[in-house]
């Protein structure tokens, strides 16, 4: 399949195309699952799950669940593609081989800005979680990470992937770790009714949209789809892999929050509401251990988005839609 897409760009009109330069293949399957995996477990885990269970009630971790739906059903679609085209680019590929140079330009440029800017919010993000610790303006400490990864991108994708399987292997351990307390702590009838009254099923059906935004990190596995070896395989693996592992800890830590704390809790709104329950539960030991997670959900978002990014460059410049 691959070589009858490869063949066909001249139907794209695609005619300077050159794919002479390759990367190499380096990257296992844990590395492809942890950059999407490092990506989606960000906001949506360390920001949103109390504001939108204060929105939509108990029924906010259904809402988890269809968008985890919707996600796989669409990485099926993306590993489709990515096998058949195991380039890098992810969406500009796709788009530049069927639309042709014109709209490829218009999407690549889109997702290349999209990730600098997404790069940029998770590590300011990451600069006013640990200034207060260390006493330093957030905005210098945002650059000098973003340098330290930018510059740990340059040395390889290798070191790169294995960077990224430390950082979200301890995001792993950490949130485990909250749900095993917390499973145990929750009380049932917090769950009870499932549809408050008061809000309806529309609140169900106003967090579900912003919800699903925080699922779409899978796609930036297709970006680094020419460095994953044995694509074949361990891109459909990694894409719809990654989905339901971000949906099963989404459900699970959101069933620990709307457990431990009625929906209409006035903290239940907070954006550190998951800080709280851990400091509640384990003391400054949770409340030092949520802030790390959120440190280093940060830093794997960061480091993914600028990996993906630097590959959609490569790749319109290798198709001489920027320069090479």
């Amino acid at each position: 399949m691959e070589n009858e897409i490869i063949a066909g760009d001249s139907k794209a009109k695609l005619q300077n195309n050159d794919t002479s330069t390759r990367l190499a293949r380096e990257l296992g399957l844990g590395a492809a699952m942890s950059v999407g995996v490092g990506v989606m477990i960000c906001a949506g885990i360390f920001v949103l799950p109390g504001i939108a269970a204060s929105k939509a009630g108990p029924v906010v971790i259904f809402a988890f669940s269809l968008c985890g739906l919707v996600a796989v059903l669409i990485a099926t679609c993306m590993a489709e593609l990515s096998t058949g085209m195991p380039l890098a680019g992810g969406g500009y590929l796709f788009v530049v081989r069927a639309f042709g140079p014109p709209l490829g330009a218009v999407m690549g440029w889109c997702l290349w800005l999209s990730l600098v800017f997404a790069s940029a919010f998770y590590m300011v993000e990451f600069g006013y979680y640990v200034a207060d610790v260390l006493g330093i303006s957030p905005v210098i400490l945002a650059l000098t990470v973003t340098a330290l990864l930018t510059g740990l991108n340059y040395i390889g994708a290798k070191e790169t992937g294995g960077t990224q399987n430390v950082i979200v292997a301890g995001l792993l351990v950490i949130l485990l770790f909250f749900f095993l307390r917390a499973v145990f702590a929750l009380d049932i009838e917090n769950l009870r009714p499932l549809v408050p009254p008061e809000i309806g099923f529309s609140g169900f059906l106003t967090v579900t949209p912003v919800l699903f935004i925080t699922f779409l990190g899978f796609a930036e596995i297709a970006a680094i789809s020419e460095e994953i070896k044995n694509p074949g395989r361990n891109l459909p693996l990694a894409l719809v892999g990654s989905v339901i592992v971000v949906t099963l800890i989404y459900c699970a830590v959101e069933f620990c929050v709307v457990g431990m704390l009625v929906y209409n809790d006035p903290t239940m709104a907070s954006e550190t509401v998951l800080m709280e329950l851990a400091r509640t539960l384990m003391g400054r030991t949770g409340h030092v251990l949520v802030l790390l997670g959120g440190i280093l959900a940060t830093v794997s978002s960061a480091n993914a988005s600028i990996m993906a990014a630097s590959r959609i460059s490569f790749a319109m410049g290798r198709d001489h839609l920027m320069p090479d």
